[in-house]
């Protein structure tokens, strides 16, 4: 009883810390973004974000959750594997339909947006961060029920460190502007699921 009190506030401390260093990446890269981008252009990043935010939720539609509270009623490794690879497809599925839809309604979706027809590209580009974000939602989700807390943290630092060092490379480095902060968030969700791969690849066996 006192070991598993103990892993569970290790395994607290850990995610709520890597949470909160998430949330701190705005606040992060926000010197940056004042610095290379001009105000009008700052504000369509927020409202794009804002945007992303929402449909987040969409994309998920509670998947995540219903993946752990499932997986844990489930005692046999055949009956786990079935209940993960359900959660991902489903999951996967859904995301690339809903992005596709996206990507083709780019232009439409940006007017509508409040984004100058130029910048359409932004919203295609923040389609396929939303599904990557998506597909990687069960990855991370079987990362806590397997009670592999460091290696959860280990990759959202990743996904911390990799935006960052994008963000500076195409904003300050190549002038990128706009496009610069959706294809750094789009290689970064990209580059986040190739990391998760061997999770997938564990419960496939």
């Amino acid at each position: 009883m006192l070991q598993e009190l103990k892993r569970l506030m290790r395994e607290t401390a850990v995610y709520g810390l890597s949470t909160v260093v998430g949330r701190l990446l705005n606040l992060l890269l926000l010197p940056l973004y004042t610095h290379a981008l001009p105000p009008a252009e700052y504000g369509l990043v927020a409202t794009v974000f804002s945007y992303i935010a929402f449909l987040t939720v969409l994309y998920s539609h509670g998947m995540d959750f219903a993946f752990m509270r499932h997986y844990k009623e489930e005692a046999a490794t055949d009956a786990r594997r079935l209940v993960f690879s359900t959660a991902l497809w489903s999951l996967t599925f859904w995301s690339l339909l809903v992005s596709l839809a996206l990507h083709l309604g780019a232009r439409p979706l940006a007017l509508a947006a409040g984004l100058p027809d130029s910048l359409c590209d932004v919203v295609r580009y923040s389609a396929w961060v939303l599904a990557f974000d998506a597909m990687a939602l069960v990855p991370f989700a079987h990362l806590r029920m397997r009670h592999r807390a460091g290696a959860y943290a280990g990759v959202k630092v990743a996904n911390i460190v990799i935006n960052l060092a994008l963000n500076y490379v195409f904003l300050v480095t190549m002038g990128l502007g706009v496009r610069g902060v959706f294809l750094a968030s789009l290689v970064t969700s990209c580059a986040t699921l190739m990391i998760l791969l061997p999770v997938l690849a564990e419960e496939a066996r």
